[in-house]
């Protein structure tokens, strides 16, 4: 039997639970539009300076006081992340499981979500330890992470308030 026909769609959800998961994806929009204007606070996106604030910790002719991470900072950022990130986008990639859109089409859009979780806990630990080209899947991870929040929340958004 196909799992589709098993699910409720987000059209057909009773109208507390279509307000709860309208207002989750639209906050976590606004949280993840937060978090991108600290990362512009902190590197202008320049990854020159995101290089040499996970870089390894010894840099020469640093043109401006920028301060690298430390083994304890990276440590105390990556818990927060490793442990929250997955709980936050794997709750909007449920909410797009109960959408009428293709399984391919989800299947997608959620490894777009939680590979670029992944791969922006792991990338500054492989800019530090391995090697300063790591450094290209920072903003890569930012770009699969926004694109599936914003697909997740319109697709979800047309299917919850959709005129029956």
């Amino acid at each position: 039997m196909n799992n589709q026909k098993k699910l409720l769609p987000l059209s057909l959800w009773p109208y507390s639970l279509k307000v709860l998961a309208s207002l989750y994806l639209f906050l976590i929009l606004i949280g993840y539009g937060v978090a991108l204007v600290k990362i512009y606070d902190l590197s202008h996106f320049n990854l020159s300076t995101v290089q040499t604030l996970y870089g390894p910790e010894s840099h020469e002719n640093l043109d401006e006081l920028i301060i690298p991470q430390s083994f304890k900072s990276m440590l105390s950022v990556t818990h927060v992340h490793a442990l929250s990130q997955p709980m936050m986008l794997a709750l909007a990639g449920l909410i797009l499981v109960f959408s009428t859109r293709s399984e391919k089409t989800k299947t997608i859009v959620i490894v777009m979500i939680l590979g670029g979780a992944l791969m922006s806990n792991v990338s500054p630990w492989l800019v530090r330890y391995i090697h300063l080209n790591f450094i290209g899947l920072l903003p890569f991870s930012q770009i699969l992470i926004g694109l599936g929040l914003v697909l997740t929340s319109v697709f979800s958004f047309q299917e919850l308030w959709k005129k029956s």
